[in-house]
């Protein structure tokens, strides 16, 4: 539970800054040409919400059985849309750059929690976008 208790500490501290989730976006769009020709000519603010729900869908639930059912049909969207199963763990990789720009008590240890928090919902869209 502490390891939760400080992912939402962290979680909290980024989402309060309104400029979190626009540097996020940029990384993300900037990071690999497939982004920015799927998302590139989409309404910037509809892809910030939609980076917001996929942050909150992927956070750890207490009803594994129905997460895991949400998880899997986001990622069947996502395989009709041809987004490539890499291209989750480059989301990561984008989301982090942001934390840690935002979050002022990141460290290597806070990486480490984020990824554990967030493992289980990436791995399971990445298998199910196969």
């Amino acid at each position: 539970m502490e390891k939760y208790n400080l992912y939402q500490a962290s979680y909290l501290r980024c989402m309060g800054n309104d400029d979190f989730l626009p540097l996020f976006y940029s990384l993300f769009i900037n990071a690999d040409i497939a982004i920015k020709d799927m998302f590139g000519s989409t309404d910037k603010e509809q892809q910030i919400l939609t980076l917001k729900a996929s942050l909150a869908m992927l956070q750890p639930a207490q009803d594994l059985i129905t997460h895991e059912q949400l998880i899997k049909s986001i990622a069947l969207r996502h395989k009709k849309m041809n987004i490539a199963p890499h291209l989750f763990n480059v989301w990561f990789d984008c989301l982090m750059q942001a934390v840690k720009q935002y979050d002022p008590q990141y460290n290597e240890d806070l990486h480490t929690i984020w990824r554990e928090q967030l493992d289980f919902g990436i791995k399971l869209m990445t298998k199910e976008s196969q």
